[in-house]
């Protein structure tokens, strides 16, 4: 009888280890589980985070563009304005210069003299 109890207790602890294998293999299996879902989600998050950063960059990008063309714009039409106004200026003077010869040219004739200097 005692080589029975010996064998039944071997079999009991072979059964305790092999359950306690079991145990352990499937806690590692749920850990392994919760760090790939872990994984999937930081991945995931970098993800989402990068495509936030792609899409804030583009708005950046795309301000600045905007930004700078209406400042060109801007600054092309006060160049415009300006050239337009010195243009406006030199004509002005050269009639006035023009006016100014016509009347000593008036004046010399109508005071008799036959000399005109242009």
């Amino acid at each position: 009888m005692r080589n029975y109890e010996d064998f039944l207790s071997l079999v009991i602890a072979v059964a305790l280890q092999l359950q306690k294998s079991i145990n352990k293999n499937e806690n590692e299996n749920e850990n392994e589980n919760e760090n790939e879902n872990e994984n999937k989600n930081e991945n995931k998050n970098e993800n989402e985070n990068k495509n936030e950063n792609e899409a804030l960059a583009k708005a950046i990008s795309e301000a600045f563009a905007k930004a700078f063309a209406q400042a060109f714009a801007s600054a092309k039409a006060d160049q415009d304005a300006k050239q337009e106004s010195e243009q406006k200026a030199e004509q002005k003077s050269e009639q006035e210069s023009e006016q100014e010869s016509e009347q000593k040219i008036f004046i010399q004739v109508k005071n008799g003299n036959a000399h005109v200097d242009y």
